[in-house]
């Protein structure tokens, strides 16, 4: 009777810890390792006259996905190869793009023998007409080529454009061409002692328009810059597919 317990005993710790290793396998597996959650937003930049038109793919990691294969199809047109045959990243940036095209994008995930596990596509993506954009123009502060002394709490304004949705202020160190400030708003001044952007823009445009908030560093030129951005959807940033963004003049400025 002894013998018959203990090993009914040990029967039930077995029992348990695979019980508990499955529960902690289940907790462990990827949910969404068949769908592919594939974002597109599209961004047409006016500079100077010039209209340069770009679409932003990104997407999350699937369970079992070597790499990922993209095709494009413009004006309804059939797909074809972006001219990459192999992505192992999760995000894309297809440029020299036109913004009176609308474009439809599809992904595949495949593994390591070459095997679809999963796919997708975007609706039609349609840029914004670089028509409708209009560049801001800094206030207070000129833009010939002159330096401008500021200071570090100093207060940046510009003129209000024409259907614009927010605006991007961005400064870039001339020496070593990194950007120290980078801030969203939807007034027309920023002070740049800010610690915190007062807008928060869509993620995937973040990794364009990056927000930063580092000091200016003394008796060294920084290049000052205002951008007017306009969105497809301007009730919600979040769902809007595509921007248009036009910056002003650039603006030579030293503490």
């Amino acid at each position: 009777m002894d013998i018959l317990r203990k090993n009914k005993k040990l029967l039930s710790v077995l029992s348990f810890g695979i019980f508990t290793l499955s529960a902690l396998v289940a907790c462990s597996t990827p949910t969404n390792q068949g769908t592919i959650d594939l974002k597109a937003f599209a961004v047409t930049e006016l500079s100077g006259g010039k209209s340069d038109v770009s679409i932003m793919l990104k997407w999350n990691n699937i369970l079992g996905a070597k790499y990922f294969s993209i095709e494009k199809a413009q004006d309804g047109g059939s797909p074809a190869s972006i001219g990459i045959s192999k992505i192992e990243g999760t995000s894309y940036e297809d440029k020299n793009l036109s913004e009176k095209s609308a474009y439809l994008y599809y992904i595949d995930a495949l593994d390591s023998n070459n095997k679809i596990v999963a796919s997708t596509k975007t609706s039609d993506v349609k840029p914004i007409s670089s028509d409708e954009l209009v560049a801001p123009v800094i206030e207070k502060l000129k833009a010939d080529n002159t330096l401008n002394t500021i200071s570090r709490r100093e207060t940046i304004s510009w003129s209000t454009t024409k259907d614009a949705d927010l605006y991007y202020v961005t400064i870039i160190n001339d020496n070593s061409n990194k950007r120290i400030f980078g801030s969203f708003t939807q007034d027309k001044t920023i002070s740049l002692d800010v610690t915190t952007s007062p807008v928060n823009a869509p993620e995937i445009l973040q990794s364009k328009l990056p927000v930063v908030m580092e000091g200016l560093e003394p008796a060294v030129k920084h290049t000052l810059l205002v951008y007017s951005i306009k969105f497809n959807n301007p009730e919600s940033f979040e769902k809007s597919t595509s921007i248009g963004m036009s910056p002003s003049a650039p603006v030579k400025v030293s503490l």
